[in-house]
């Protein structure tokens, strides 16, 4: 506000020195044309312009006042939105009903009254997906809705070729998009171009087309594979670092970052990847892990002893208690076994582990599948491995 009452001063401001100038400096001007000739002074010729600007101006803002009051082609064009709405809203209504043959006519008759707008052959084509994928092509040239619609097609032909070149020479207006760089992310990620991924998703976080939780995650995922990947030790190493940092929380990418930091002899580091791995979800595999590098002895008692003690620093966690009844069986101590089974609250896996306890303690080779199968899915959810009682 401040702004624009300044800025009509200085163009007031201006005016008058242009008039004082004027009425100081007054001089003649001069027409001919054919027989005519007009002389007159300077001043009268600017008031005269002037005027005839001002009556110009003054006549457009009153027709535009009379147009606004009269409302003539605003109330056309909302009788024209608000009917074309409406078969929108009674299509969809169909839709529920499964009407297919109103459906159609319904949506037909909105996009007669929506000539502009893309929605109702979005909504016809996805209410009834057998329809051909050609009719999404009248959707506004070079816009995103027909570069989606067109997308959608490569993908259900599987013409890869012709989805190589979209992602290869993109049109211009579409490196602003943030639907181009997602749909171009998770297509490289397809092909493992970790590379060309990574710049994607680099895109992706700049245009907001992901979430930053999901941005952390597929950065993580990135890094990793790309870890995988790598000869060079100390490389491969880096990427681990940063995918543990992107998502501390991957088990597999956890323990995959300390094997290898055991492997460069640093234990310390992998001692504390770990540990804030099981601090944030208490797993088997990475106690069994943690047991494995850090046990003053091989054997199963010596690595009971360290599971141990990552139980007691996550007491209140059901998976905390089942790994360490997992490695008490192991280890052959049936009473303190028993007592910490008793104190998981997951019912399923105390009668799991209370299966396998009894099972191992009278020394029995295997388990009865009959007794077993129904037990499948709590092993699975645990991401135990049967193996490790053998």
């Amino acid at each position: 506000m401040k702004v624009k009452f300044l800025s009509f001063l200085i163009k007031i401001l201006i005016l008058g020195l242009g008039i004082f100038f004027c009425t100081d400096n007054a001089g003649v001007i001069s027409l001919h044309w054919k027989q005519w000739h007009i002389t007159t002074s300077f001043n009268i010729f600017l008031f005269g312009l002037l005027s005839i600007i001002l009556s110009i101006t003054a006549l457009k803002w009153a027709k535009r006042k009379l147009w606004d009051f009269l409302k003539l082609s605003d109330a056309s064009r909302y009788k024209k939105l608000k009917t074309g709405i409406d078969y929108l809203e009674k299509g969809i209504v169909q839709a529920y009903l499964k009407d297919t043959n109103k459906l159609s006519e319904y949506l037909r008759k909105s996009k007669t009254f929506l000539p502009k707008s893309s929605l109702p052959t979005l909504l016809l084509h996805y209410m009834e997906p057998d329809r051909e994928l050609s009719e999404l092509h009248n959707l506004k040239e070079y816009g995103s809705l027909n570069a989606l619609a067109t997308l959608q097609e490569y993908k259900k032909e599987n013409d890869w070729m012709a989805l190589e070149k979209f992602f290869q020479a993109p049109l211009q207006p579409f490196l602003k998009e943030g639907w181009f760089w997602r749909e171009c992310f998770f297509y490289q990620k397809s092909l493992r171009n970790w590379e060309k991924a990574k710049k994607a998703l680099e895109s992706c976080a700049q245009y907001k087309s992901l979430e930053e939780a999901e941005i952390h995650l597929e950065q993580a995922f990135l890094f990793y594979e790309s870890a995988l990947e790598e000869q060079d030790p100390l490389k491969k190493l880096v990427l681990l670092e940063k995918a543990f940092q992107e998502n501390p929380s991957n088990v597999e990418s956890t323990i995959t970052y300390a094997k290898t930091l055991a492997a460069e002899r640093d234990l310390r580091t992998a001692k504390k990847v770990l540990l804030k791995a099981w601090c944030l979800d208490p797993q088997w595999t990475i106690a069994e892990t943690y047991a494995t590098f850090f046990a003053k002895d091989r054997n199963l008692l010596s690595q009971c002893h360290i599971i141990r003690e990552l139980h007691d620093l996550m007491p209140q966690s059901t998976t905390s208690h089942i790994c360490l009844a997992i490695a008490l069986i192991r280890a052959k101590l049936w009473a303190e076994a028993e007592s910490i089974i008793q104190s998981i609250q997951d019912l399923s896996a105390q009668s799991l582990l209370t299966l396998i306890l009894a099972t191992k303690e009278k020394n029995t080779d295997t388990i009865p599948f009959s007794a077993f199968k129904k037990y499948v899915q709590t092993l699975d959810a645990l991401k135990v491995n049967i193996n490790v009682f053998e």
